[in-house]
């Protein structure tokens, strides 16, 4: 069992299962980078950020999506070349439904297009789910 509100790194195979300290913490868990390394941390809202790891949450700044409005958000990526592909997978807000409608690799960054296909506004902030994988 290990305590803390910083950062933890485990290398090698591990089982790793988390349980937020609270009911409103925000947690953000990538997956095995190249090097086989698990970071996890937490992520504060923002338009545009980096994370650089082969997977990671990216956590929205918008907290009031209009009825079926669309935005794009970049997020800056050294594990992102032009020819990988990116799964992402959203996670919605409060009273809308965000759905991915594109997303588009460039070396160095990643671009998600996302849209609210509810009738109803987003009251909260969303979240994008993503993994980076190497084209062959």
């Amino acid at each position: 069992s290990v305590t803390t509100a910083g950062n933890v790194v485990f290398s090698g195979t591990h089982d790793v299962t988390l349980a937020p300290g609270s009911a409103s913490a925000a947690q953000t868990v990538t997956l095995p980078d190249d090097t086989g390394t698990f970071a996890v941390y937490t992520t504060g809202a923002a338009t545009n950020g980096a994370i650089n790891h082969r997977a990671g949450v990216w956590t929205s700044s918008t907290s009031s999506l209009g009825s079926y409005a669309s935005e794009t958000i970049s997020i800056s990526n050294s594990k992102v070349a032009a020819t990988s592909v990116v799964v992402a997978s959203p996670e919605g807000c409060s009273n809308g439904a965000i759905v991915i409608t594109g997303v588009t690799p460039a070396s160095g960054s990643v671009s998600i297009t996302v849209k609210n296909s509810s009738g109803s506004a987003c009251t909260s902030t969303y979240k994008i789910h993503f993994y980076v994988l190497d084209a062959v």
